[in-house]
């Protein structure tokens, strides 16, 4: 799937990372070694990244209505 075809459905996937989320703070809270935590705490970290890199390319795509834009670092 490309990038492009996930800001279509981009509400119902922020939705999804949530969830996911959700469950994963959950994990944290339980885990009993620093290993596991650190772990699920990565995890954590890329799906929030992700979740806003999502959020900013809609906005992009809002605000550009469809003129072509590369942003880079």
């Amino acid at each position: 799937m490309r990038r492009f075809d996930l800001l279509k459905y981009h509400d119902y996937i922020s939705f999804i990372i949530d969830k996911l989320l959700d469950r994963l703070y959950n994990l944290l809270r339980k885990a009993e070694d620093d290993m596991t935590a650190m772990a699920i705490k990565h995890v954590i970290n890329v799906l929030e990244e992700e979740k806003r890199s999502l959020w900013f390319s809609s906005l992009c795509k809002k605000v550009f209505k469809g003129e072509r834009v590369g942003i880079t670092d």
